[in-house]
């Protein structure tokens, strides 16, 4: 139920707790500090990464892999050549190192559409991990479908729910291939993460769903 700020402060604030959990928590506190209200907890994303992301050990994990591997890198940082893209970088690594999420900053523009970098009407786009149709959706919407879409979708089930995508929508210029982009033809088994709290999928030596992977060079050929 929606309570008004009058009621929250008449009926709510005596004999209870408020429970703040929004990634808006410091905004929706500050608020409610100013109507008077005290009796204040706040569950954060960083608490929450606190509870899982650092105890379990994920943490410490990227710490040592990125001692061990930095001057790999640096040698990644070194190949960026705008200023944007590495401190977007920088931000990652200290995000996995760390596990606080205020490293992470708002993006400026649209993920796919960089003011420089971007498609056009007229392009063939390579969707590699397409999953259900959210990026398709992006593209077609961004360029009016005025464009040819080729989308790779390594799981069974998310190729499923692509192929309806696709004929529900009546998109004409989707293409999806039951596959996953490697360097070359392949067979693997892939099997859902478990942590809770990633969608995606790894390659793993357990046999849960086998999948193949192409190179796209290949791909093109055909």
């Amino acid at each position: 139920a929606i309570v008004s700020s009058k009621d929250l402060i008449d009926k709510y604030t005596t004999n209870m707790w408020i429970l703040i959990s929004s990634t808006w928590h410091d905004e929706i506190e500050k608020q409610l500090k100013e109507l008077g209200i005290k009796n204040i907890k706040t569950y954060s994303l960083n608490e929450y990464v606190n509870n899982t992301y650092i105890k379990n050990g994920t943490s410490e994990s990227y710490k040592r892999y990125f001692i061990e591997e930095v001057n790999e890198f640096e040698k990644f940082y070194n190949m960026l050549e705008d200023l944007d893209s590495r401190q977007v970088f920088k931000n990652l690594i200290a995000y996995r190192i760390s596990g606080n999420l205020d490293c992470l900053k708002e993006s400026s523009f649209s993920q796919y559409f960089h003011p420089k970098v971007h498609p056009v009407k007229g392009d063939v786009i390579i969707d590699g991990g397409g999953f259900t149709g959210d990026t398709v959706k992006q593209f077609n919407n961004y360029l009016h479908s005025c464009c040819k879409i080729h989308s790779f979708v390594p799981s069974s089930n998310n190729y499923a729910q692509m192929v309806s995508f696709i004929e529900v929508e009546n998109l004409l210029n989707v293409t999806a291939v039951q596959a996953g982009l490697g360097e070359k033809i392949g067979k693997f088994c892939m099997n859902p993460i478990k942590d809770g709290n990633n969608p995606g999928y790894s390659i793993s030596t357990e046999r849960s769903e086998e999948i193949m992977v192409i190179s796209l060079d290949e791909y093109v050929e055909k």
